[in-house]
């Protein structure tokens, strides 16, 4: 399977994902690469905000954790084969 990545600013992401789906509420591009610990990045308006939620609890380690960084590529693979 062939992947195609496009680059885009992040004051047009709001309006290219609308294109396809609603993309209603909260004006935010999280940038996961600066995002740390409990601190989310907005690359739209280059603030941290306090991610009081944890991604409802999906984040509970929070974000880029070292080992889990570090483990990302075995994760992955244990993602898609052992779903």
């Amino acid at each position: 399977m062939e992947h195609t990545t496009i680059d885009i600013q992040a004051n047009k992401v709001k309006e290219t994902v609308g294109r396809h789906v609603l993309a209603d509420g909260f004006d935010f591009v999280m940038d996961i690469e600066k995002s740390h610990g409990s601190w989310l990045y907005d690359k739209l308006t280059n603030r941290e905000y306090l991610d009081m939620f944890s991604m409802f609890a999906s984040a509970s380690v929070g974000y880029n954790h070292p080992y889990i960084v570090e483990k990302s590529a075995w994760l992955g693979k244990m993602a898609v084969n052992k779903p």
